[in-house]
């Protein structure tokens, strides 16, 4: 019968929070993963499944608010991405894959992008059996590892469990001279927009997000907050306002989500539908 490897606490422990990886502490210390994970678990600390955050690398994002990409995948985080409280676990999802696929590029990620199918009830029901009619719609996801990371976006605003919480960045977190950039990418997520016979700029969020975010950005006397059951939208309808916003969030842009950025397009050209 094999006897049970012991390793000290303060060993294990300093190594697996500076690489946040079982892997990589196990490697360092020659013992298998599972023998890791258990003594780990005996000190308290919860570590993620087997090869659950994908193949280890050391993230550092989001430390400052640099550049105008810096604040565009900020503001891509806070309406599609989500910290996870329970772990180091940073993810984005959309049902846009070049958005996933920009992300991965930003971040550097080795990790493969997720697919998965999305049900989305819509409200109808079948007489016989009473069961609701689902449509499903594919999703793509991409989930690192990184403690570092995921206290930075903390630190800019971005909370575990944000949806009920979210206010918006002040501009210590996001400059002034990057706001638009960081809309931009909220309104990626979270914004419908259209250009044609019937026009409006729409993001939704929290009361207090959607008042500070279009008071800062200076749009806020141009729209209408209302609240339809627990969520909030802020709405533009004018067609020549909503052109003007659109130029600002997208005009000389560098990344962006192509199906809102050929809106964009069209509000310039002139074009009456989309």
């Amino acid at each position: 019968m094999s006897r049970k490897i012991f390793i000290e606490k303060d060993i294990i422990v300093p190594i697996y929070e500076k690489t946040n990886s079982v892997n990589q502490t196990a490697k360092e210390l020659n013992i298998s993963w599972n023998t890791c994970k258990r003594i780990l678990n005996e000190y308290g600390i919860e570590v993620q499944k087997r090869n659950q955050a994908g193949i280890y690398r050391e993230y550092d994002l989001f430390s400052k608010i640099k550049t105008s990409e810096d604040a565009y995948w900020l503001g891509v985080m806070y309406s599609d991405g989500w910290v996870r409280s329970d772990r180091n676990e940073i993810g984005l999802g959309s049902v846009d894959l070049d958005l996933i696929e920009k992300f991965k590029q930003y971040t550097n990620s080795p990790n493969k992008i997720q697919i998965k199918e999305k049900n989305y009830a819509k409200g109808k029901k079948i007489s016989s059996n009473n069961k609701i009619i689902k449509s499903s719609k594919t999703f793509y996801q991409l989930t690192f590892s990184s403690k570092k990371t995921k206290e930075n976006l903390k630190n800019l605003g971005c909370m575990p469990a944000k949806s009920k919480i979210l206010v918006a960045p002040n501009s210590e977190q996001v400059p002034d001279e990057f706001i638009f950039d960081f809309l931009r990418g909220y309104t990626d997520g979270d914004g419908s927009i259209r250009y044609g016979e019937k026009t409006n700029y729409t993001i939704i969020g929290t009361q207090n997000f959607l008042q500070q975010i279009t008071k800062r950005a200076k749009i806020n006397h141009y729209g209408k907050i209302t609240r339809n059951n627990s969520v909030y939208r802020f709405d533009i309808y004018k067609k020549e306002i909503v052109k003007k916003v659109l130029e600002k969030l997208y005009k000389n842009a560098t990344v962006y989500l192509n199906r809102k950025y050929k809106i964009y397009l069209l509000s310039q050209d002139g074009s009456s539908s989309i």
